[in-house]
């Protein structure tokens, strides 16, 4: 894997003041700029144009169709490529499954993904998996 793309990040977040957070992490683990999805964006194209090792989703974002857009790129040539870590409330057990089912690598709560994140971009930086 090229150090290049062992680096590349897309997040598929439209909250933005989570994505500061995020982005912050990011800038803290020396991941240069991820690429930030805008509502309406089809994350199968953004995967496929840049390439990236792991996509961020709030499977809670209708803006960005995560369940759909998951078992788009599952189903296509990045199926082995891009990992999805996606994150929902607690208390979405319902969504947690319709997760799990349409691909996503990686459901965690937001409280969990906040925690675990400077951990996964680690292993971004360094190119293993977390």
């Amino acid at each position: 894997m090229s150090s290049a793309r062992a680096r590349r990040v897309v997040l598929g977040i439209t909250d933005i003041f989570f994505v500061g957070r995020v982005e912050a992490c990011a800038a803290a683990s020396g991941i240069p700029e991820p690429v930030l999805a805008q509502a309406g964006d089809s994350l199968s194209r953004l995967c496929a144009l840049h390439q990236p090792c792991v996509l961020v989703l709030d499977l809670q974002d209708p803006a960005l169709d995560p369940l759909g857009e998951t078992t788009r790129i599952k189903s296509g040539p990045l199926k082995d490529v891009v990992e999805i870590i996606g994150f929902l409330p607690h208390v979405r057990m319902d969504l947690r499954e319709a997760a799990v089912k349409a691909g996503v690598d990686k459901v965690w709560t937001r409280s969990a993904f906040t925690r675990l994140l400077p951990e996964v971009l680690a292993g971004v930086t360094s190119g293993t998996d977390s």
